[in-house]
């Protein structure tokens, strides 16, 4: 079962947050991010901390099976092409430049066309998936 504390937090959360969640320092959470103990990628400077991973971690580090609304799509509300909008709401960024610089730097996959970026949902997840800290220690690979 998710601790109901997680429902009021979307889906991208912050080392503060989760340290909230969890009753403890930041500084706790910053160093289990830096060793890849918890389910967490860097973007730029930027950690990238899915709610649904950390909630699944918690589960399987207390020996349970991670819920079924950990393993949920958490972009199934965005549309199937993103706008560097999509992207600062998802990722709660404020300063546009910050994603201009992912984009342009390759930490987010997309492609210049014309004089937009087109990024697609499922290539990000896929990225997102792919750069996780955490790999997950299943029956099948342990």
């Amino acid at each position: 079962m998710v601790d109901p504390q997680w429902d009021s937090y979307p889906a991208v959360v912050t080392p503060a947050e989760v340290a909230e969640v969890l009753g403890m320092r930041v500084g706790t959470v910053r160093a289990w991010l830096r060793a890849g103990t918890m389910p967490a990628r860097r973007l730029g400077g930027t950690w990238i901390i899915l709610k649904h991973e950390v909630v699944a971690w918690m589960a399987e580090s207390a020996g349970e099976p991670a819920p079924p609304e950990a393993l949920d799509d958490p972009m199934a509300d965005y549309p199937d092409f993103l706008t560097y909008r999509d992207l600062m709401r998802f990722f709660r960024i404020t300063y546009k430049g910050t994603v201009y610089i992912w984009l342009e730097q390759g930490a987010v996959p997309a492609t210049y066309v014309g004089s937009r970026w087109v990024i697609h949902k499922w290539r990000l997840l896929q990225h997102l998936e792919e750069t996780n800290c955490l790999r997950s220690v299943t029956p099948e690979n342990s």
